[in-house]
């Protein structure tokens, strides 16, 4: 049986178990037997990111996988989790639950504040601006420089967040500087916070296609086909890339910030199988 506690996404876990479950004998339509569900297609799209169980269900599939107490808590809080996406500070509190239930557990605990932070991408552009050649640091003139979206207001407080919590430093003079060096979280930490930075900048590099000239962008992709076993050492290679790129390129008498960011994942499933 699958640890529970050893995942922190709940969709993780039911992926996890319907790969190692599923044969020529069982499948989607089977385990929504067993689950006493009318049909496949609630426990698929669940899987699949479509929808989040509800209660009733989620307490079939407690007890379908027969957890202890606290891992059945633990579950709950899971789904809990996945549901409070657009909210940061409910994702905080199960977060920080979900430590009490599992201490050994891989989630890496913020405060509100730096969730805050490392899950916007205001936050991080801006604290990479103050390196910019002639910056201004005045949420009027910052707000005109970025291409997406934001107010004053909100850069205003951006910047007192980051110089609270010692990501920017500030001079008698009012100069802002870094502090702390590049921001990183350990490898194979899930973090909710770094999935909402991630799922920003994604949505601003969608803008960016269709907003920005091809001569101030570079967009490029790649499928290729790739042995389970090589994962470890092809995702030790683009951290190196990136590495590598930002030693070459990123400078102190810049006049732009630019994001870099890579996406790797899995187009196919490891085997096909009759779901009828």
């Amino acid at each position: 049986m699958q640890n529970i506690f050893a995942h922190s996404d709940y969709r993780s876990f039911l992926w996890s178990y319907y790969e190692n479950q599923k044969s020529s004998t069982w499948n989607y339509g089977v385990w929504a037997k067993e689950l006493k569900l009318k049909d496949n297609s609630s426990i698929n799209k669940i899987i699949r990111g479509q929808r989040h169980p509800g209660p009733e269900l989620v307490q079939r599939l407690s007890t379908y996988f027969k957890f202890k107490k606290n891992e059945e808590e633990y579950f709950e809080k899971l789904v809990d989790l996945a549901k409070a996406q657009k909210n940061p500070k409910r994702s905080l509190d199960i977060l920080i639950e979900l430590k009490k239930l599992s201490p050994k557990s891989s989630f890496e605990i913020l405060d509100e504040k730096e969730f805050k932070i490392l899950s916007h991408w205001i936050y991080l552009t801006i604290r990479q601006m103050v390196k910019l050649k002639n910056f201004v640091p005045d949420p009027e003139v910052i707000c005109k420089r970025l291409k997406f979206k934001t107010t004053p207001q909100k850069v205003k407080e951006a910047i007192e967040l980051l110089l609270e919590k010692g990501f920017l430093t500030k001079s008698a003079s009012g100069k802002l500087t870094l502090k702390n060096g590049p921001i990183k979280t350990e490898d194979g930490i899930v973090s909710e916070a770094i999935k909402k930075y991630h799922i920003g900048s994604m949505k601003n590099a969608a803008i960016s296609l269709y907003k920005d000239d091809i001569s101030e962008r570079e967009f490029g992709s790649l499928s290729l086909c790739i042995s389970k076993h090589d994962l470890p050492r092809a995702k030790e290679h683009l951290q190196k890339i990136l590495k590598e790129f930002s030693a070459l390129f990123d400078c102190q008498s810049a006049d732009q910030v630019y994001q870099l960011q890579h996406q790797f994942f899995p187009l196919t499933k490891l085997e096909t199988i009759n779901e009828n």
